[in-house]
C-alpha cells in the first residue's frame, strides 16, 4: 500500500494555486531507493522547436524531505528530448523508464531573487515554481544571456568516473594553438601518483610524423617533474567550437560525433586514420577534442579546453579485417567496420583545466606577491602553517630552510603527520606543499640557517625577493643583518608571546637590514612574558631531562599565521620603505576571544 506521508501531501497542495501547473499522478514511492516522485504537467504561455506548450514532469524527492536531494526530471514521454544550458545530459532515459536524465537546474533560475526554503511547505513549490521560469526562458531562448559566465555542455563520465585527465590552458597557449595548423597529433601523459582515482596529466601536446613539427608543454610544479615515470600515449584532435548538438548536448555515440565534427567541416575518420597507427598496442587510450571556449558567453574564445573520452581497444596483430595480412590497411578496416561502429556509445572521461588561474580562482594573493621568490626560515609550527597558507594563496615559488627532524610532540600543532616522524622538518614540509598545488615549487635546505662559528649565513637567501624567520632567534636576525644582498628585499619577522597573546612582527624593505629598533619595541613585551612564565607549569617536551616548549595551541597558530600574511601583503602592496614593527594583541571580550589589534606600530627611520 502506497500510503502518502503528510508532508508531501502539504508540499503538493502549496503548489496547487499554480495555473501552469496539473497533477497527472500523486506521489509514489520507490523502495528499493527510498525516494518519493509525483507526476506534473507544465503550461507555458508560447512554445518553440523544442519546447511544447505543454510537457510533463516527474519531481523526485528524498524520503528526508524537506531536506535531501530535490531534482525535477522531464518524463520520458510528452516532454523536452534536448538539452538546454542549465540542464543534465538529457540524451538517455533513467533506469526507471519513467523520466529522462536531464534534470533542471531550478535554483540558477530565480525571478524572484529569494534563497531556497528548507520548509514542508515552501520547498516544492520553490522548485516547481522556478521550473516553470525555466520552460518558459528555454523557449524563448533566454536561459543564458550575453554576458553570463560560459558553461560547458554536460558530458556525461558515469561509466568512467573512476578516471580523469588534468590539462593546463590560458591565454598565452592559447595563442601558440591559433598558430598550429595542424589539426591531430599525439599527447603524452603522465598519471598523478598517490591519488585515490586515476587521474592524468597532459604534459605535451605534439605533432605527427610528416607534419610541421611542434611541441605545445604543460608547465607542472616539483611533485609532478619527480614523478614522470609512467607515461601515457593519447591522440588530439582539434575542434573548431564546442561539440554539441540538440542545443546544448554534447554527442552520444559515434555517429552523433561524426554529425557535430562534419557541420565544422572536420572529416573525423580521416584524421583517426592518421592517428590510430600511434596507439595499437592492445590498450585502450584516451582521444582528446579540443576546442576554444570563452570566458562569457556568446564571448571570443580565450582557451583551448580538451575533454577526453576513452577509445575502445582497436584492431592489432593477427585481428584484421577478412582477407587481409597484418597490418595497417587491415586493421584500419577493421576499426572502421566493426569497432568504431555508428551506434558505438561515447565514454566521456572526466576533464579539468588546472591551469594557475583556473584553480586559484577561490582566492589567491596579488600577483606582486605570486610570482617573488620566498625564502622561510625556521618550518615549525608557524613557518610550516604560514608557507602553507602562502602556497593555498598562489605564491608556490618557496625554500624551507630548517635544521631540526619531525617529532611526535611537534604534530599537535603542525602541518605534518606521523608518517613524517624522524625525518627532516624542511623536506617533509616541502613535499607535503608540493603535494598541495601542482604548481607548487618547494624547495628545502636540511642544514641551519647559519654558521655556529661565525654567526654569518651558511645558506645563499639573498637572491630571494621576500625573506621571512619564524624562528624567533636573536641569532637568525644577527645573520640576516650581515648577509650581503644582491637587490632591494623584503626581510620579515614573526614571532610569538607567550600563549600567543602577542604577535610581534618587523618588516623591511631594504638591502641593509637592522634590528635594534625592533628589540627595542618589543624589549618591555618579552620581559613581561618572562615574568609571567616564571609562575607557569611550562608543558614539558617528553620524559626525561626537563626541557620547556613554547605554550600555545594550533588554533592560535593558524589564526597568528593569517594575521601575519596578511600584515606582509598590505606592507608590500603599499610599496612602504621605511621599517615597520606591529605588536598585536590578543583581544578578550566577557570570555570570548575576538581577535588581535595592533598595540603598537612604529615606522622606523
Amino acid at each position: 500500500m502506497n500510503i502518502i506521508p503528510e508532508k508531501l501531501k502539504r508540499a503538493r497542495r502549496s503548489f496547487d494555486d499554480l495555473p501552469q501547473i496539473t497533477l497527472l499522478e500523486d506521489w509514489q514511492h520507490n523502495v528499493q531507493e527510498d525516494r518519493w516522485y509525483i507526476k506534473i504537467q507544465i503550461e507555458i504561455t508560447k512554445s518553440s522547436q523544442y519546447v511544447p506548450k505543454q510537457t510533463d514532469w516527474y519531481v523526485v524527492i528524498s524520503s528526508a524531505y524537506p531536506f535531501g536531494n530535490l531534482k525535477i526530471y522531464p518524463a520520458a514521454k510528452n516532454s523536452i528530448i534536448v538539452t538546454f544550458p542549465h540542464q543534465s545530459n538529457n540524451s538517455k532515459i533513467d533506469s526507471s523508464g519513467l523520466w529522462r536524465t536531464g534534470d533542471i537546474c531550478t535554483t540558477v533560475i530565480d525571478r524572484l531573487y529569494t534563497a531556497e526554503p528548507f520548509d514542508i511547505d515552501s520547498r516544492l513549490f520553490f522548485h516547481v515554481q522556478r521550473a516553470i521560469f525555466w520552460l518558459e526562458d528555454a523557449a524563448s531562448g533566454t536561459l543564458v544571456s550575453d554576458g553570463d559566465l560560459f558553461e560547458l555542455p554536460s558530458f556525461d563520465t558515469s561509466k568512467n568516473s573512476h578516471i580523469s585527465i588534468a590539462f593546463s590552458e590560458d591565454a598565452v597557449s592559447y595563442m601558440q594553438w591559433e598558430y598550429i595548423e595542424a589539426k591531430c597529433g599525439i599527447a603524452v601523459l603522465s598519471q598523478i601518483p598517490n591519488s585515490n582515482v586515476r587521474i592524468y596529466r597532459v604534459n605535451e601536446f605534439k605533432s605527427l610524423p610528416g607534419q610541421d613539427k611542434f611541441f605545445v608543454n604543460a608547465t607542472w610544479g616539483s611533485l609532478f617533474e619527480s614523478n614522470s615515470s609512467d607515461i601515457y600515449t593519447a591522440i588530439w584532435i582539434k575542434l573548431l567550437s564546442t561539440p554539441v548538438l540538440n542545443v546544448w548536448q554534447p554527442p552520444s555515440t559515434l555517429r552523433e560525433l561524426k554529425e557535430v565534427c562534419y557541420s565544422q567541416g572536420i572529416d573525423l575518420f580521416a584524421l583517426l586514420r592518421d592517428c590510430l597507427p600511434r596507439i595499437r598496442d592492445n590498450k585502450r587510450h584516451l582521444l582528446l577534442l579540443g576546442f576554444p571556449i570563452p570566458k562569457y558567453h556568446k564571448g571570443e574564445g580565450e582557451i583551448i579546453f580538451w575533454q577526453a573520452l576513452l577509445l575502445p581497444y582497436l584492431s592489432v596483430g593477427k585481428k584484421t579485417y577478412n582477407g587481409f595480412r597484418p597490418g595497417e590497411p587491415g586493421w584500419w578496416l577493421r576499426d572502421k567496420v566493426e569497432i568504431l561502429k555508428d551506434d558505438m556509445e561515447l565514454e566521456w572521461i572526466n576533464s579539468e583545466n588546472w591551469n594557475e588561474r583556473e584553480i586559484s580562482l577561490r582566492g589567491q594573493l596579488p600577483l606582486q606577491i605570486k610570482k617573488c621568490n620566498i625564502a622561510i626560515i625556521g618550518c615549525g609550527s608557524l613557518g610550516s602553517t604560514i608557507a602553507e597558507l602562502f602556497v593555498r594563496s598562489g605564491a608556490y615559488k618557496i625554500h624551507i630552510i630548517d635544521n631540526d627532524i619531525v617529532k611526535v610532540g611537534n604534530l599537535s600543532r603542525h602541518i605534518l603527520a606521523t608518517s613524517d616522524i624522524g625525518c627532516s622538518k624542511s623536506k617533509a614540509v616541502a613535499n607535503r606543499l608540493n603535494t598541495i598545488n601542482p604548481h607548487a615549487r618547494v624547495s628545502y635546505s636540511v642544514g641551519g640557517f647559519y654558521s655556529c662559528d661565525n654567526g654569518t649565513p651558511s645558506i645563499d637567501i639573498s637572491k630571494s625577493d621576500i625573506i621571512i624567520d619564524c624562528t624567533g632567534e636573536n641569532s637568525v636576525l644577527n645573520a640576516l643583518s650581515a648577509m650581503a644582498y644582491k637587490s632591494r628585499c623584503h626581510v620579515i619577522s614573526i614571532s610569538i608571546g607567550l600563549e600567543a597573546k602577542r604577535i610581534y612582527i618587523n618588516m623591511q624593505n631594504a638591502q641593509v637590514f637592522q634590528y635594534d629598533s625592533f628589540f627595542e619595541v618589543i624589549s618591555k613585551y618579552l620581559v613581561e612574558d618572562e615574568d609571567i612564565a616564571k609562575k607557569m607549569a611550562l608543558p614539558r617536551d617528553g620524559t626525561g631531562c626537563w626541557h620547556p616548549t613554547f605554550p600555545a595551541r594550533n588554533d592560535d597558530i593558524v589564526a597568528v599565521s593569517s594575521l601575519a600574511i596578511k600584515a606582509i601583503e598590505t606592507y608590500i602592496i603599499s610599496q612602504e620603505k621605511k621599517p615597520l614593527t606591529l605588536v598585536f594583541e590578543q583581544e578578550n571580550q566577557n570570555g570570548f576571544i575576538t581577535g588581535y589589534n595592533i598595540i603598537e606600530k612604529v615606522a622606523h627611520e
